[in-house]
């Protein structure tokens, strides 16, 4: 265990002390990062139980290079109580840990009380609907957050998994997930575990999630798996009661699809062209029309991680949305739009050359997209950046372009954004 493992598992270890022996939620709360920071099973300490720490076990995962998630699982007995069957209790506790210059700060934790370990290895057998899901899908992972507690099948989790790991909570079980097992370019799908975004799923009672993902595979690199998620909510329909989350592997059917059909040519989310689409229009008009002006423009949503962290990721998608929709609506048919990744847009006129003309396009194009996301008491003013070149050189290529816009779209940034910046090829 490396220097930074050591420091966050003894002040976790203190913590859990302050909090059980010394009936003091004072520790906790002077490290919490904010007060708004998740805090589930975390109780005022008026019980009449004195409390002696029979047994603890500690298990911390690395998520990046200041973040750590630290799992304590801690037998309590009832130091007053002599006879034999004194009160045990059985308590999982997660902290999320961040160092901030060599201070241990908590962004999360997690506490459950039980007295029956939390943790069950296999579902229940007598449960018909849970038995057809087994037939359904190669893993089931539920979640009950009423009690902290979750079950699967580590025969199955190890079987598609490929690792033999043994979890004491549903963040270290998530994290490994993350950091561990899904293809990097996948993660996002993950998601849809945000705050945020759940509030928002069961307002709108948009409780079924189905996506595909790739996880690590010894022998194949990595596979694609069927991911359903489903939330539960509680009968006031304020928060979640219980997370199922179901993988089945479809990595054959998928790579038979991959090579039958060529990458498709619209971006799922938006509705535009994707990337690779995108590129093949542009590189095929400068090839067919060598002596046809045209000009290449980046475009950047403005603060974008700042929408996504204030309002989630459901919120930034419906804004990557309208500012695809926004964009196609102010161009002509005739140009190229698409969707480069993340909040970068691309978009390429043809037969244009006309300098004032082009500045014309671009403002119309920013206006387009400022408008004013709101939810409840907050708003954002959404805004973008654009770079943009005049492709003047017949023999320019779409490497040159793109390296000269995105200049002049970090020139926009510099300049204090909501605004464009173009020059010639």
């Amino acid at each position: 265990m490396g220097e930074k493992e050591q420091i966050v598992c003894e002040v976790v270890k203190t913590a859990c002390h302050e909090y059980f022996l010394n009936r003091s939620t004072a520790y906790i709360i002077a490290r919490c990062i904010s007060l708004n920071m998740p805090i589930l099973g975390l109780l005022k300490p008026e019980w009449e139980q004195e409390f002696f720490i029979e047994n603890e076990y500690q298990h911390v995962t690395k998520i990046s290079e200041d973040t750590y998630m630290v799992s304590n699982r801690i037998r309590l007995v009832d130091s007053l109580e002599k006879s034999d069957d004194r009160f045990e209790t059985l308590v999982d506790v997660t902290f999320s840990c961040i160092l901030i210059e060599d201070e241990v700060k908590f962004g999360s934790v997690h506490m459950s009380r039980s007295n029956e370990p939390s943790i069950k290895s296999n579902l229940n057998k007598d449960n018909n609907y849970k038995k057809v899901l087994g037939y359904l899908y190669d893993f089931i992972f539920e979640y009950d957050s009423t009690m902290n507690t979750f079950s699967y099948d580590p025969v199955k989790h190890r079987e598609l998994f490929q690792v033999d790991a043994y979890y004491v909570s549903m963040d270290q079980w998530f994290w490994h997930i993350c950091t561990e097992c899904v293809h990097k370019d996948d993660t996002e799908a993950l998601d849809i575990f945000r705050s945020n975004d759940i509030g928002k799923r069961i307002r709108n009672n948009d409780l079924v999630i189905e996506d595909e993902i790739r996880i690590k595979n010894k022998e194949n690199g990595y596979i694609w798996l069927k991911m359903v998620v489903i939330f539960v909510p509680n009968k006031n329909k304020d928060a979640v009661e219980k997370v199922y989350v179901m993988f089945k592997n479809i990595n054959e059917h998928k790579n038979k699809e991959i090579e039958y059909m060529y990458k498709a040519r619209i971006d799922s989310l938006t509705g535009i062209n994707n990337r690779e689409y995108t590129e093949t229009l542009i590189k095929q008009f400068l090839e067919e029309n060598p002596n046809n002006k045209g000009v290449y423009v980046l475009i950047d949503v403005d603060d974008f991680k700042l929408i996504n962290d204030t309002f989630g990721h459901i919120a930034g998608d419906e804004v990557l949305k309208k500012t695809a929709k926004a964009i196609k609506d102010t161009v002509s048919d005739n140009d190229i739009v698409g969707r480069y990744g993340g909040d970068e847009f691309v978009v390429f006129f043809k037969n244009c050359e006309d300098n004032k003309i082009a500045k014309t396009k671009l403002s119309d194009i920013v206006k387009s997209i400022e408008h004013t996301y709101s939810e409840g008491k907050k708003s954002m003013n959404v805004r973008c950046s654009a770079g943009a070149t005049i492709a003047t050189n017949t023999n320019c290529s779409l490497d040159e372009l793109f390296k000269i816009a995105d200049e002049n779209l970090y020139e926009s940034k510099r300049a204090g954004k909501n605004t464009f910046t173009i020059t010639r090829q």
